[in-house]
C-alpha cells in the first residue's frame, strides 16, 4: 500500500509539473520522439556539435543537433540527438582552458551514458548512473551560450532544464550575441579554400576559410577595418556573412562616475565600451550550396578587405569591404559574375545592452535602430543599393533577389560631445538626421568612387613609412605563416619568417591609422575600436597605467603624429573636466588638504569618469603629460604647446603641492604604487621618475614659451624649481644577494652582487614576490624616458640587469614594452627575441596573465585580445632602427644580427626630421635626412668624419658637436635649415681634404671641460659628471 501511495504521489508531481512544461516521453531509435533541452540558467539549449566533439550550450537554433530523444525509462535512459549521435563522456578542454571529463557526442551506442531523470523545482536534472557523487549534468563554468557540460552536485542552478517540443519553431534572437551564436550554430556550406593566393599588394593577410573556427572566431580570425572612429570586423561567411561594427564613442557611463569597479559591462560602476551590433548577410540562393576556391583577405596597404569564391556552376563571387574616412561610413560590395545571381537578406542586429527597439526596415532598402544610454543617444543605419534584381523590405530584413551587384552602406554614431560638461549634445532626432545624411550621401555614389577616395586617404598615412627586410617574402596564408614562424627556431630567419616580422610592424601602423584619426578627441581603448561584447575584459576601458600610453608609442616615430592627436586632445579636454579635477580634489588628501590641479586613476571612461580601483595610483597624470611633450619634441609645434600648457601645468601643480619631504631631504610621492606589483609606499621609483619628467617638462615649457606668456607666477616658478631641484629622481641601485628566485636569476645571467635598479625606495627587490611580473614600472627611466644612459653612474647597467631578471615570456603588451627596453639597451638580438615570442600563436582567448602572443589575425593576445601589444612591438621595431630621444640621431642602434640587409623610409626623429635609411651586412649604407624645422642636426657615429655627407647636393664636413663629450662621437651637420636635405653615404669616403678629427676631438673635450655643466634640475654639476646634463644651454650626454 505504501508503494501505491508513493507511486501516486510521484505521478501527481509529474502531472503538476507537466502543466508548466513538457514531461519526458521515452521512445526508441525506430520511433523517435524529440525534445529540446533548455537549461533554465541563461535559457540556452543543449547542442550536439558533431561526432567526437563536446556538447555545448547554445542559443535556440533550427538544427537537428538541438533535438534529443530519450531511449529507455526515466530511471535509466540514454540520449540520442537527431544527428544520430549518442551522449557519452570524454576528456576535453573547456573554453576557459580547464580540462576534464565532459559530455560529448558519439556514434557508438555502447559508449552512451545511462541517465536517470530527477526533479528540481519546475524542471529536471540528469544524473550519470555510472558515477556515484557529483554526477549531475551541469553547465560548466556558469550560464550562457558556449559552455561545455560537466557534472556537479544535485540542486545546482546550472543543472536544471525544461523540455520544449522538438518540432517547435525557433525564434531568432533580436540581440547581437544570441543572433551571432545562432548563425554560427547553423554552420557553413561545404567549402574548399584556395591553396595559393597572389594578393595585389604583398602586405596582405589572407586565409582559405571564413572566420568560423575555434572557440572565439571573432578574436582569432575576423579582420579589422576602420576609419579612425567607425570600425568593423569581417567574417566572410558564405551561408551568412557578418560585419560586426563599432563606433569609438559608444560607451556606457557618465561624467560623474567615480566609484569602485564592480565587474565588466554596464555593472562596472564607471562605464564600458560597447559593441554596436552586426549586419548579417544571409544567402537565399538555393543554387549556392557548394563553395570552392575560397579566400578571405585584408590588404593593409589599401585598407580594403575582401572575399572571393566560386560555386558549382562556375559563378564567381567577390566582396570588398572598407571603412571610409572621407565618407564616414562602412561600405561593402557583393558581386556575382556567372550563371547564378545574388539572393541576399540583410539583417541589422543591435548590441546586447543597447536600449533599442527591434530594427525597422523600409521600402527604400534601409534599416535602422536607435536608443539612449546613460549619457548619450546612439543611432545605426544601413542602406542596400542593388544593381538589377528586386528589393523588398520584410520584418526580418532587406531582401534582394536576382542582383548582379549589391552595395551596402552602414554608419553608426552617438551624441557624444567631448568639450561639454554633460558630454552630450542635441536630440535623438538630430543624431538620426546626421546618420541618415551620411548613409544617403554615400549611397548616391558608386562603390568604386567611395573606395578610390578611401584608398587615397589611407595611403596618405600608410605610405609615409616603408619597411623592408631583404629576402622577406611568403606564399603562405597568414595562419600557416604564424604556425610556421614558431615551429622551429631557425624558421624566423627564412624568407617567411622575415616577412612575418615585416608584416607585423606594418600591421601595427595599419591599426593606428584605422583606429585613431579624425577630429574626435577620444583615444584607443584596450581593444582599439574593435569589440564584440557588452562585457569585454576590463570593460575595454581607457587604462592609464601603461596601456593607453603604449597605444600611442609608435605614433610619433613611425610618422603618424596626426594619429596621436585624438589622445592628446582627450588629455587637454579632460584635464579641465570636473571628473579629473575632482579626482585630484577629493581623493588622496594630505592631512585633510585637497590637492590642486588634476589627475585620473587607472580605469577611466571617455566622459571624464573613472573607477576608484587603486586610486592611490594618481601619477598617471604625469605619464599623460609626457605624451603632450613628446608630440612637441617631434613636431616643434609651439601653437600646440601653448594649447597643452594648462594640462601640463595642472599636473605639475598637483605634484608640487602633493610631494612630501622625506628624511633624506628629498621630495617624494606619498603612498604610491609600482603598478600592478608590490607594496604601496612613499617614493616608489616609478612615481619619482614620472614626476621628474613632469616637472622637467613644465620647466622646459616655461623656458621655451616664456613665463609671462604661459602666465606662471614668480611664486609658482620658485616652487617648481625647488621641487625639481630637491626631488628624489627614482634612481637607486641595490645588489642582488642570491637570496630569491635563484634559478631564474642564474638562467638570466644575474649573480650575487649584480647591481639592480631599485623599484621601491624602502623595500628590496623581493617585495613584489613575482620575478616574472609583467609590469616593469621602475624601468620608465630607460624607456619611454631617457633618464639613464650608457656611461652614467651605473644606473643604465642596473636597469639592464633588472630587465634581464624579469625574463622574456610575458603577456602580449608586456612583450611590447620589453622590445622597446631591449632596443634602448642597445641589444638588438634580445629585442628580436622578444619580438619572436610576441609572434607565437596564443592558445587562450579568455583572460590569462601569461602566454601572450598573437592570434591568427595578428591581433595581440594579452590573452585575451588587447591591442596595446601590437602598438608596443611596432614602436620597438622603430626603436631598433632609429633613436633620437637625446636630440641625437643614432642610426641602427639595436639592429638584430639576422636583419643583415634592409631599408626603411619615413621614420621621424626628435627635432622634426624625416629619416630614410638602407643597410647591408649589418651596417648603414645610405641615410637621407630631411629637416622640417631647421633645428641642429646631430648624428652619432665615428664614421661621420670619414664618409660623404651632402647638404642639398653639396658635400659638407660634420663637426664634433659642441657640449657633448667627444668620446660619444656625436657630429653636427653644419648649416642645416628648414627644408634642407642631408645625404650620408656610408659607402663613399669623404672628398673633403685635411680632416683633423683628432684635433676636433681635443677641441670638443676642451669645450666640455671649460663650459659650465648643470643637471636636469638646473643645479650646477661637476664637469666630470655623467648622464644627461645641460651644457651651453643644450641637453648633452656624457
Amino acid at each position: 500500500m505504501k508503494r501505491f501511495y508513493a507511486l501516486f504521489a510521484l505521478c501527481c508531481v509529474w502531472a503538476v509539473n507537466a502543466l508548466a512544461q513538457l514531461a519526458p516521453e521515452f521512445s526508441t531509435v525506430e520511433k523517435p520522439h524529440y525534445f529540446r533541452i533548455q537549461f533554465t540558467r541563461g535559457n540556452v539549449y543543449l547542442s550536439d556539435e558533431g561526432n567526437g566533439k563536446l556538447l555545448k550550450s547554445q542559443e535556440a537554433l533550427p538544427l537537428d543537433g538541438q533535438k534529443f530523444q530519450f531511449i529507455g525509462t526515466q530511471d535509466n535512459c540514454v540520449l540520442r540527438s537527431a544527428l544520430g549521435h549518442y551522449v557519452t563522456m570524454q576528456q576535453g578542454t573547456a573554453p576557459d582552458g580547464r580540462s576534464g571529463q565532459f559530455f560529448a557526442a558519439t556514434t557508438d551506442a555502447t559508449k552512451a551514458v545511462n541517465f536517470a531523470f530527477k526533479m528540481q523545482g519546475k524542471g529536471y536534472e540528469l544524473a550519470n548512473l555510472a558515477v556515484a557523487n557529483n554526477n549531475f549534468m551541469n553547465l560548466f563554468g556558469g550560464g550562457g551560450a558556449g559552455r561545455v557540460l560537466g557534472m556537479w552536485q544535485f540542486g545546482d542552478v546550472g543543472n536544471a532544464f525544461i523540455l520544449k517540443p522538438g518540432d517547435g519553431k525557433v525564434t531568432m534572437p533580436d540581440r547581437y550575441t544570441g543572433y551571432h551564436n545562432v548563425v554560427r550554430g547553423m554552420g557553413e556550406y561545404p567549402l574548399a579554400g584556395v591553396s595559393t593566393f597572389a594578393p595585389k599588394n604583398p602586405l596582405t593577410l589572407w586565409y582559405p576559410s571564413p572566420a568560423n573556427a575555434g572557440p572565439n572566431p571573432w578574436m582569432e580570425y575576423s579582420l579589422p577595418i576602420g576609419n579612425g572612429q567607425l570600425g568593423a570586423c569581417i567574417f566572410g561567411g558564405v551561408k551568412t556573412d557578418e560585419i560586426q561594427f563599432n563606433e569609438k564613442t559608444l560607451w556606457w557611463g557618465t561624467p560623474k562616475d567615480m566609484q569602485r569597479q564592480n565587474g565588466d559591462g554596464p555593472v562596472s560602476g564607471f562605464g564600458c565600451y560597447l559593441n554596436f551590433g552586426g549586419l548579417f548577410v544571409q544567402n537565399l540562393n538555393a543554387n549556392l550550396s557548394q563553395v570552392k576556391d575560397y579566400v578571405r583577405y585584408l590588404d593593409i596597404q589599401t585598407a580594403v578587405a575582401g572575399v572571393k569564391f566560386t560555386d558549382e556552376a562556375g559563378t564567381q563571387y567577390t566582396r570588398r569591404y572598407l571603412s571610409s574616412q572621407p565618407d564616414g561610413v562602412i561600405a561593402a560590395l557583393y558581386e556575382a559574375n556567372g550563371k547564378n545571381k545574388l539572393d541576399l537578406q540583410f539583417t541589422l542586429i543591435s548590441g546586447d545592452t543597447l536600449k533599442t527597439k527591434k530594427t525597422e526596415y523600409t521600402a527604400d532598402g534601409s534599416g535602422w535602430f536607435a536608443g539612449k544610454l546613460p549619457t548619450i543617444f546612439h543611432n545605426a543605419r544601413f542602406k542596400v543599393v542593388p544593381v538589377g534584381g528586386t528589393l523588398t523590405a520584410t520584418a526580418d530584413g532587406i531582401v534582394v533577389k536576382g542582383a548582379e551587384k549589391v552595395m551596402v552602406i552602414l554608419a553608426g554614431g552617438t551624441s557624444f560631445a567631448p568639450t561639454l560638461p554633460e558630454r552630450t549634445k542635441g536630440t535623438a532626432d538630430d543624431l538620426n538626421a546626421r546618420i541618415t545624411a551620411l548613409v544617403d550621401n554615400a549611397a548616391k555614389k558608386s562603390f568604386e568612387a567611395i573606395e578610390a577616395a578611401n584608398i587615397a586617404d589611407h595611403q596618405s598615412y600608410m605610405s609615409r613609412v616603408a619597411f623592408h627586410l631583404e629576402g622577406a617574402a611568403s606564399q603562405r596564408n597568414t595562419k600557416d605563416l604564424v604556425d610556421y614562424y614558431s615551429a622551429a627556431p631557425n624558421n624566423r630567419n627564412t624568407a617567411d619568417g622575415l616577412f612575418l616580422e615585416q608584416l607585423y610592424f606594418n600591421f601595427g601602423r595599419y591599426l593606428s591609422i584605422s583606429s585613431s584619426r579624425g577630429s574626435m578627441p577620444v583615444p584607443n581603448n584596450l581593444q582599439g575600436i574593435w569589440n564584440n561584447r557588452h562585457d569585454a575584459p576590463w570593460n575595454s576601458d581607457v587604462h592609464n597605467n601603461i596601456n593607453v600610453q603604449m597605444n600611442y608609442w609608435p605614433a610619433e616615430p613611425t610618422n603618424l603624429s596626426d594619429c596621436h592627436m585624438p589622445f592628446l586632445n582627450y588629455i587637454i579636454n579632460n584635464s579641465q573636466s570636473e571628473g579629473w579635477q575632482r579626482a585630484a580634489r577629493e581623493f588622496n588628501k594630505i592631512n585633510g588638504k585637497s590637492n590642486k590641479g588634476w589627475t585620473v586613476f587607472t580605469e577611466s571612461n571617455i566622459f571624464g569618469g573613472m573607477s576608484t580601483w587603486s586610486s592611490n595610483y594618481c601619477v598617471a597624470n604625469a605619464w599623460l603629460v609626457y605624451h603632450l611633450w613628446q608630440h612637441y619634441r617631434y613636431t616643434l609645434d609651439q601653437d600646440f604647446l601653448r594649447r597643452a600648457w594648462p594640462a601640463i601645468w595642472g599636473s605639475a601643480e598637483f605634484w608640487i603641492h602633493r610631494l612630501k619631504k622625506a628624511n633624506d631631504g628629498t621630495y617624494e610621492a606619498p603612498n604610491e604604487w609600482s603598478p600592478e606589483y608590490g607594496p604601496k609606499q612613499d617614493g616608489v621609483a616609478h612615481a619619482q621618475q614620472l614626476i621628474t619628467e613632469n616637472l622637467q617638462i613644465a620647466h622646459d615649457v616655461v623656458e621655451i614659451l616664456g613665463a609671462k606668456n604661459v602666465g606662471i607666477s614668480d611664486e609658482d616658478l620658485k616652487l617648481l624649481n625647488d621641487r625639481l631641484t630637491h626631488l628624489d629622481k627614482g634612481l637607486r641601485i641595490e645588489k642582488y644577494r642570491n637570496d630569491w628566485a635563484q634559478r631564474e636569476a642564474r638562467e638570466r645571467g644575474i649573480s650575487k652582487d649584480t647591481p639592480l635598479l631599485k623599484e621601491w625606495k624602502y623595500s628590496d627587490y623581493r617585495a613584489g614576490g613575482d620575478v616574472n611580473h609583467r609590469h616593469l614600472s621602475h624601468l620608465m627611466c630607460l624607456y619611454p624616458f631617457s633618464q639613464v644612459q650608457e656611461g652614467d653612474q651605473g644606473f643604465y647597467e642596473a636597469a639592464k640587469n633588472s630587465l634581464a631578471l624579469r625574463g622574456d615570456d610575458a603577456t602580449g603588451w608586456s612583450m611590447g614594452w620589453k622590445t622597446n627596453l631591449w632596443a634602448r639597451a642597445k641589444d638588438g638580438n634580445h629585442a628580436r627575441r622578444i619580438l619572436s615570442n610576441a609572434l607565437k600563436h596564443a592558445q587562450a582567448t579568455h583572460v590569462v596573465m601569461s602566454g601572450g602572443g598573437v592570434y591568427y589575425n595578428l591581433w595581440d593576445a594579452h590573452p585575451s585580445f588587447q591591442i596595446d601589444g601590437n602598438f608596443g612591438v611596432t614602436a620597438g621595431v622603430a626603436e631598433m632602427l632609429l633613436q633620437s630621444q637625446n636630440d641625437v640621431l643614432e642610426i641602427l642602434p639595436a639592429l638584430p644580427s639576422d636583419w643583415t640587409a634592409g631599408s626603411i623610409t619615413g621614420l621621424k626623429a626628435v627635432g622634426n626630421f624625416t629619416v630614410d635609411m638602407t643597410w647591408n651586412a649589418g651596417k648603414p649604407t645610405m641615410v637621407n635626412i630631411t629637416s622640417h624645422k631647421g633645428t641642429a642636426l646631430r648624428v652619432k657615429g665615428a664614421e661621420l668624419a670619414k664618409v660623404s655627407v651632402m647638404l642639398n647636393g653639396k658635400e659638407v664636413q660634420p663637426q664634433l658637436a659642441a657640449g657633448i663629450d667627444a668620446k660619444q662621437q656625436v657630429y653636427e651637420i653644419p648649416g642645416v635649415k628648414a627644408g634642407d636635405k642631408v645625404v650620408i653615404n656610408y659607402t663613399k669616403p669623404t672628398a673633403i681634404a685635411g680632416i683633423r678629427a683628432k684635433q676636433e676631438a681635443n677641441l670638443g673635450s676642451a669645450a666640455m671641460a671649460t663650459a659650465r655643466v648643470y643637471d636636469l634640475s638646473g643645479r650646477l654639476a661637476d664637469a666630470a659628471s655623467h648622464g644627461v646634463l645641460i651644457t651651453q644651454g643644450k641637453k648633452t650626454i656624457k
